[in-house]
């Protein structure tokens, strides 16, 4: 189909709402399941026979890698009734024509538009929702800009009306486009959750933790009702001394005992984010005998089977004792967070679901971006751990503490989690926790960032 101009006599503009215009251009939103209309509007300054008006609503993303390598995923075409063209398909010049039109937002995507092999069903259901708007900060908004949505410059996520007039050559009969129009506009993410981001690695077999139901299940196919396919709330076991040991030999100082920290974070956080995750803290004390044992220091098994005591080594033996009874509790320090956000990208097909971090030889990252959204940091005082004995049937010995960490990123108003055939947006807590006696631990949790639930609320890029 060959394409002529012929603007300079002919007006086509795409106008959304009903009536036309009722709809400004700078709000131009949509969510999934909702109806665009509009009307094409057309005004000629001479009289204009055409054969026909078709008003298409596409959708494709982008992604560029030494080229463009453009793919589209939604294509729907609306052809105007010839009973709602004038008559002859005539034009009268000086005259304005409104022609309306109708499109749905689908809330599933056709199956045919994910056709690369994929392990879990559940994945590819997943994949087939229509991915929001992204990388597009010339969208319309209030003022026709929208805040940064962190989107590298390669990764682009693009929903457009299109209008075109074709009539019909007189001299090769050919079909011929007389105008093209475009009108991009802004697809919000529905409220139903996204792909979940990668699993946390799995803690050390030895803890005895109770795990919460996982929200990353369905990434791999797992049946949440068998508990061996839930995954565990990540965690970190370190061993706490009598005093920090850098700048002295570790063997110099006294194991107290071994702490476990784990997270517990909400199934999804809602936008604007203002939740709070749970920092739970499992300390175990150690006795003088246990700590022989786990040191396996030969020369105190040895004094533990000797006759022959000294006096000295009685009376630490009971100031030990003295202080078993009554054990010093751990206590944080510092507690510092961030929230960052990961964007996968790819020309054709992520292998692995899900996908995995590449870099070349010279540490570039070829199919990934990251960016840090905010860093927040939590009021530590001395009574901030309110420790208390765990079950009897535990043991004497077990403490359990626990600490509702706030989590706000009010400011940043970022788009949510998504996954498509060729690019993923996930998100990542990281939690620096500083304990007495001990380094920095340092817990990374996935989370799920999903737009807010009331259609009134702040769209998932926020409009200025």
């Amino acid at each position: 189909m060959t394409t002529i101009d012929i603007s300079h006599t002919l007006s086509l503009n795409i106008l959304l709402g009903d009536p036309p215009g009722s709809v400004s251009r700078y709000h131009t939103s949509f969510h999934a399941g909702d109806t665009i209309k509009g009307s094409i509007s057309i005004r000629s300054e001479v009289d204009l026979q055409f054969e026909t008006l078709d008003v298409f609503f596409i959708g494709e993303e982008l992604t560029v890698r030494h080229d463009k390598s453009p793919r589209r995923f939604h294509h729907e075409q609306y052809t105007i009734p010839t009973s709602s063209l004038p008559s002859e398909n005539l034009i009268k010049k000086h005259q304005r024509y409104f022609f309306p039109f109708a499109f749905p937002v689908p809330s599933q995507l056709s199956p045919t538009t994910c056709q690369h092999p994929i392990t879990s069903p559940l994945t590819r259901q997943l994949h087939l929702q229509p991915p929001p708007s992204f990388g597009v900060p010339d969208i319309a908004g209030f003022g026709g800009k929208l805040r940064n949505d962190y989107a590298p410059t390669n990764c682009r996520i693009i929903y457009t009306l299109q209008a075109q007039l074709t009539r019909r050559s007189l001299v090769t009969e050919m079909i011929q486009t007389m105008l093209h129009r475009t009108l991009k506009i802004r697809l919000k993410p529905s409220s139903t959750p996204a792909l979940p981001p990668p699993s946390p690695p799995s803690p050390s077999p030895s803890l005895s933790l109770s795990p919460a139901p996982s929200i990353l299940a369905p990434i791999h196919g797992a049946d949440p009702e068998n508990q061996n396919d839930i995954d565990p709330p990540p965690c970190k076991t370190i061993d706490i001394y009598s005093s920090p040991w850098k700048g002295s030999k570790k063997s110099d100082s006294i194991l107290l005992g071994r702490l476990t920290l784990s997270i517990i974070a909400p199934p999804r956080f809602d936008m604007p984010i203002r939740q709070a995750i749970t920092l739970n803290l499992h300390y175990e004390t150690f006795h003088p005998s246990k700590q022989s044992r786990m040191k396996g220091f030969s020369e105190i098994e040895n004094e533990n089977h000797t006759e022959n005591i000294n006096s000295e080594s009685t009376s630490s033996s009971q100031s030990q004792s003295q202080s078993q009874s009554q054990p010093t509790l751990p206590q944080i320090q510092s507690l510092r967070g961030s929230v960052s956000a990961t964007t996968f990208f790819t020309k054709t097909y992520h292998t692995t679901s899900p996908p995995k971090k590449q870099k070349d030889r010279f540490g570039t990252k070829l199919n990934y971006a990251e960016k840090v959204l905010t860093e927040f940091t939590h009021a530590i005082t001395e009574t901030t751990l309110a420790w208390a004995q765990d079950h009897p049937e535990h043991g004497p010995d077990i403490f359990v503490s626990r600490l509702l960490v706030p989590v706000k990123l009010s400011h940043h108003l970022i788009i949510s989690t998504f996954h498509s055939c060729r690019m993923s947006r996930v998100y990542t807590l990281e939690l620096r926790v500083k304990i007495q006696g001990a380094e920095t631990v340092e817990l990374c949790l996935p989370i799920i960032i999903a737009p807010a639930e009331e259609i009134d609320s702040p769209p998932p890029y926020c409009e200025v």
